[in-house]
């Protein structure tokens, strides 16, 4: 299993968060059904010729969100998520929680923690190790980004 965490902060309050995040992801939290995502990544990022993007279409699935205490009264609400490629056991499947932090009022931090396991068995774990995971945490990065975007639109309409 190979683990990635990326972190970000969002102009919204984190109690309003769960609900634009559904609505971005097209999908419900609690697991009722999945959403469908397009996750990109541009070839630039991940240190090659600025000649495009990498991008496939996931579903997204989100679990019931949990609330955690952090410090005093302050509380992190933690959803679960993962997405896969469907149809393609060539991709990893990623299994992990998107994580919301009030920083202020109108500001939260998002971070997406969690763990997928490289397909092709050694042949995929050598790949990941060689190139795979830089291909993961921008995918990741970039998601968290486009997450970040819409729902500060969402948030101020």
């Amino acid at each position: 299993m190979t683990e990635v965490l990326i972190v970000d902060e969002v102009g919204c309050a984190a109690d309003r968060v769960p609900a634009l995040l559904s609505e971005v992801l097209g999908a419900q939290p609690g697991g009722e059904g999945s959403g469908r995502y397009r996750l990109e990544v541009p070839f630039e990022e991940l240190g090659l010729p600025d000649v495009g993007e990498f991008s496939r279409r996931v579903d997204v699935r989100l679990g019931e969100p949990e609330s955690h205490p952090v410090f005093g009264s302050l509380t992190e609400l933690r959803i679960p998520l993962s997405w896969e490629v469907p149809g393609h056991g060539g991709f990893p499947a990623f299994e992990g929680f998107l994580e919301v932090t009030p920083l202020a009022q109108q500001r939260s931090q998002l971070s997406v923690a969690g763990a997928y396991r490289p397909p092709g068995g050694p042949v995929g774990a050598a790949f990941d190790a060689a190139i795979g995971h830089r291909i993961a945490e921008a995918t990741i990065r970039h998601f968290l980004s486009g997450l970040k975007r819409a729902i500060e639109a969402r948030a101020v309409s």
